[in-house]
């Protein structure tokens, strides 16, 4: 259950927010299943909170602060994480379906079991990310790199892999063939 005196802070907007953050800068605040939908949350700094079953469907979260957040659970549906860091995080899940991960820094980022579903990555780092059993169908991962990626299970139908670095990946049990790859790059057998 989310902090209430948190939520309040939050939603007074990203420079109170921010603000608060940078006094308490050890903080690992619990927002679990706070309502953010559609906030515009640039550059927030939610490094380290607990976001667990949160709302943040179509919220604007470009240039935020997400390292080691844990949104398992969350949905992001919609979502804009456009030059975000979300950098070892636990999206395990959660539903980022149809977000938006342009130039996102990922790596180490745990995004079992969650539904990614026409979400688009372009030149995102998501190396040592995990994908296992998640549903990657119809996203677009362009130019990104997921060299040792775990994508055990993972739903790839109809899933664009252009220009792709897949060095290193686990891919036990991932059909390829109802993929799209493009220029990808895979181990030398």
């Amino acid at each position: 259950m989310a902090d209430e005196e948190l939520v309040k802070i939050i939603y007074k907007g990203v420079d109170f927010w921010n603000s608060y953050r940078e006094k308490n800068p050890q903080a690992e605040p619990d927002l679990a299943g706070v309502d953010l939908e559609g906030k515009k949350l640039m550059g927030i700094n939610l490094v380290g909170a607990k976001l667990k079953n949160a709302n943040l469907d179509g919220a604007f979260l470009r240039d935020a602060e997400l390292f080691n957040a844990d949104l398992s659970g969350a949905s992001l549906v919609k979502a804009n994480l456009k030059n975000a860091n979300i950098s070892g995080s636990k999206f395990r899940e959660a539903d980022l379906s149809e977000a938006l991960g342009l130039e996102v820094e990922a790596h180490d980022v745990d995004m079992s079991r969650s539904d990614l579903y026409d979400a688009t990555f372009y030149r995102a780092n998501l190396e040592n990310a995990k994908f296992t059993g998640a549903d990657l169908s119809e996203a677009i991962f362009r130019d990104s790199d997921l060299r040792f990626a775990d994508l055990r299970g993972a739903d790839v139908n109809n899933t664009l892999l252009s220009g792709v670095d897949l060095r290193g990946a686990e891919l036990e049990g991932v059909d390829l063939d109802q993929a799209n790859i493009d220029d990808t790059e895979f181990d030398e057998s």
